[in-house]
């Protein structure tokens, strides 16, 4: 292990940092230290990861050392012996925390009970990217708390839960099983999350999981518990960039620092994270479900009415909620097929207020949207967890509510009324268009309460709410008071268009840029894009002596360097086939030894 000062943090290094190394962990410090963001850019190959990792670690060690150096000073009620050796120890000691927790310009050190914590939220694109960043942790010195948030597909070894075939059956029955201490792996997690196992050890999902078999606990709810008291949290980005996902699983942004890795797919998610395409045949399955329970609820109460049981506030709902929720539903598909769709099949495009306008005229507004919502998750749970034969069934309601997290996702004031509706029309786009030849394969659906009011056919039509401003995402993550983003990989390129486009203000962005004429890690150069904005034909000064780029044995080096970066792509796609590939044995082992278990009980 190499240990060295940057910007007056101590960092410990794997090895001995190449220099560019050494730039990018300074620019990571200087933004943390200074609470500002930052867009960085660095080569595939350059070390980024695990030099992302020791700068954060080390900045927060000595942030929260200078804190709590403050507290002990103010405990003691200061020094007794100003010119004494404890009194010198103590100014030498406070200024070289201060110096490394948030730069030269803080003045005096921090006292108060009170000893802020930041959290680092690591975010990848996926899971075997964030299972790379625990590898390359594990080969640190830093050994701090963490989690790994994923969801019940992959931490979950409920075989029943497994069993069930779409993520939102899993959830509610998930949810069924842990509300009645139905989940024997659940209930042992009171006295197993203490255990050395789980809370000393750098756990990526495939450790959880292990652990959770051996252990009979879940995996899936001690992630969650392990998250409480971390350091460090890893998640995909949909788990960070949609605001129910991190409602689920508490996590928390004010005051924590955000990291992005891998961030050249940051644009495409934030867009897709906030977008939704809603069919007539989503809204039928809506219907649909809806009378089920509708015929279902009528019935209980009629038998309670018989059995004179008046204790209808017991019940998760009651027949009137269930008919305004089909009328709500029926009003949307009445609104959507009066739309004028032109012939062509080109569609019609609206601004993103109209959104608002549509379900408003359906009565669904943002005072009346948190009412709506709990009733459709109580709907979609009973379907999904009853024994009654519904299992599976609430695809549309799953749906809908999914539409109401997206169009209603701002909870603040500021963001009612108006300025939503203007801030939807900037960034949004509605498109509404149909589908030739759906309503000829689909059975009509007749319906008593309007069959004598319905035309013989119904226009098929795809509602889209199309997001085309990434920076909307990114900026609710910004009003949730978050110390730091960090935004970084291997292409960014131009810096300014990126930073525009994600509206990421008062940052730095900053690149790593590599020479192709060598593999020596010294021959890349940090520069600041604010600072030294790239133009066409500007020609970046590097500190090693250029070698020629016509010469030949320049371009069999480029040709070889080629050749290998395409067989490294290659093996890297082997590697994720295998991966794939392994987990399919694990599934089918399991339910090997499943059916064996029920044929051990059988006789």
């Amino acid at each position: 292990m190499a240990s060295f000062k940057c910007r007056g943090v101590n960092i410990e290094f794997p090895f001995e940092p190449y220099e560019c190394q050494k730039n990018y962990m300074s620019k990571v410090i200087e933004c943390l230290q200074t609470s500002q963001n930052a867009i960085l850019e660095s080569p595939t190959g350059t070390g980024k990861t695990v030099s992302l990792l020791c700068s954060t670690l080390a900045w927060r060690r000595a942030y929260i050392a200078t804190q709590e150096l403050g507290k002990c000073i103010r405990d003691d009620g200061g020094s007794n012996n100003p010119g004494g050796e404890g009194s010198n120890f103590r100014q030498e000691l406070s200024k070289e925390l201060k110096e490394g927790a948030t730069g030269s310009g803080w003045g005096e050190v921090q006292e108060g009970n009170f000893v802020d914590r930041p959290r680092i939220i690591y975010a990848s694109r996926t899971h075997s990217q964030l299972s790379q960043a625990v590898d390359q942790l594990k080969d640190t010195a830093y050994r701090p708390r963490m989690s790994i948030i994923g969801s019940r597909e992959q931490l979950c070894i409920h075989p029943e839960v497994l069993q069930q075939d779409s993520n939102a059956g899993k959830v509610h029955m998930c949810r069924a099983k842990v509300d009645n201490r139905m989940c024997h792996f659940h209930n042992n997690l009171e006295h197993k999350k203490g255990e050395k196992a789980f809370s000393e050890g750098l756990l990526d999902i495939e450790d959880l999981v292990k652990l959770g078999n051996q252990h009979k606990v879940c995996p899936y709810y001690m992630a969650r518990e392990l998250k409480t008291s971390a350091d460090i949290v890893f998640m995909p980005y949909n788990y960070l960039l949609d605001s129910k996902a991190r409602r689920i699983h508490g996590v928390e942004l004010s005051g924590n620092v955000v990291i992005f890795d891998e961030a050249h797919n940051v644009e495409r998610i934030c867009e897709e994270s906030a977008s939704f395409e809603f069919s007539s045949a989503d809204l039928a399955s809506c219907i649909s479900e809806t009378d089920q329970l509708l015929t279902r609820t009528v019935e209980v109460e009629e038998l309670n009415k018989d059995f004179r049981d008046d204790n209808a506030a017991e019940r998760d709902f009651v027949a009137k909620e269930l008919c305004e929720m089909k009328m709500i539903f029926m009003e949307l598909e009445n609104l959507l097929s009066a739309v004028d769709i032109p012939a062509s099949g080109s569609g019609v495009t609206k601004p993103g207020g109209y959104i608002f306008e549509l379900f408003a005229k359906a009565k669904v507004t943002f005072d009346k949207r948190t009412d709506i919502m709990s009733i459709v998750e109580k709907m979609i749970s009973h379907l999904t967890s009853s024994s009654t034969g519904y299992q599976n069934k609430a695809a549309g309601l799953q749906k809908f509510l999914d539409v109401m997290n997206i169009v209603f996702s701002r909870d603040t004031p500021a963001m009612s009324g108006h300025n939503q509706t203007y801030q939807m029309s900037s960034c949004y786009k509605v498109h509404i268009r149909g589908e030739d030849g759906f309503s000829k394969k689909k059975k009509q659906r007749t319906d008593l309460w309007t069959s004598a009011k319905q035309p013989s056919q119904k226009k098929v039509f795809v509602l889209s709410y199309w997001c085309f401003s990434p920076g909307f995402s990114m900026q609710e993550l910004v009003s949730q008071g978050v110390r730091s983003i960090i935004l970084t990989s291997g292409t960014l390129a131009p810096l300014s268009s990126f930073k525009s486009e994600l509206r990421i203000n008062h940052g730095k962005a900053s690149r790593n840029v590599k020479r192709r004429s060598g593999s020596n890690m010294d021959k890349v150069h940090m520069f600041d894009e604010e600072e030294h904005p790239h133009q066409p034909g500007r020609q970046i000064k590097m500190t090693k002596n250029p070698q020629d780029r016509t010469q030949p044995s320049h371009m069999l080096v480029e040709m070889e360097k080629e050749r290998l970066e395409i067989e490294k792509r290659r093996l890297n796609v082997e590697e994720a086939r295998l991966e794939v590939e392994r987990e399919r044995l694990d599934i089918e082992r399991k339910r090997y030894l499943l059916e064996v278990k029920k044929q051990n009980l059988t006789k």
